[in-house]
Parts: structure tokens; C-alpha cells; sequence
């Protein structure tokens, strides 16, 4: 049995798309999302000796003391965003990270 504790957070930060593809152009511009990040600690117990608040604020924390708050994640792409938290936080199994809560990406270890 796989068992996993899930975090959510909302992340005002700006971006840019450096090589758009000609229909998508503007997003080659710097501009602003709400990031929602959603990751998915595994856990051995019903205990959770992940707790989920505290998780949530180390996210925060972790990503405004790199980018800033807002945070300006230059021209990270939803994938560099996830592969950057999944580099730090070795008990996350896996990361979304969404443009609005609309499209994004998602990795897994």
C-alpha cells in the first residue's frame, strides 16, 4: 500500500517564455500567474509524520527565500519549477505545477 500526504499551495509569481512558438508570441513577454503547486509526500503510517500545514509553509518559504514574493521565476518553464522543488524536498515523490489551476505540468520520481 502506497500512502501520501498532499500539499497545495497558490504562488503569485511572473514568468516568461523566451522561445513562444509564433502563435503563442506574448508569451515570450514577462507576465503573471497564480502558480498552484500541488505535491505529493510518501509516507510509511497513518500519522503523518509529514504535517501538512507546516509542509505547505516550508514550500512557501523555500520558494520566496530563491525567487521572491512575488515570485519572478524568470524564464522557468511548470516543469523547471517542479524538477527545482523536487530537487529539494527528496521525500516528495511527485509535483504539479499548474498556470492558473488551468494547464501545467506534472513530474514524478
Amino acid at each position: 500500500m502506497n500512502k501520501r500526504v498532499i500539499t497545495y499551495n497558490q504562488v503569485i509569481g511572473f514568468h516568461s517564455y523566451p522561445d513562444a512558438p509564433p502563435s503563442c508570441i506574448y508569451l515570450s513577454a514577462r507576465h503573471r500567474h497564480v502558480f498552484v503547486i500541488r505535491c505529493k509526500f510518501e509516507v510509511s503510517d497513518n500519522n503523518r509524520e509529514i504535517e501538512i500545514y507546516t509542509m505547505q509553509k516550508k514550500l512557501e518559504s523555500t520558494l520566496q527565500n530563491e525567487f521572491g514574493s512575488p515570485c519572478e521565476f524568470g524564464s522557468y518553464s511548470c516543469e523547471d519549477i517542479a524538477q527545482w522543488l523536487l530537487n529539494r524536498f527528496s521525500s516528495m515523490n511527485e509535483v504539479e505545477v499548474l498556470e492558473d489551476d488551468f494547464g501545467g505540468a506534472a513530474i514524478q520520481r
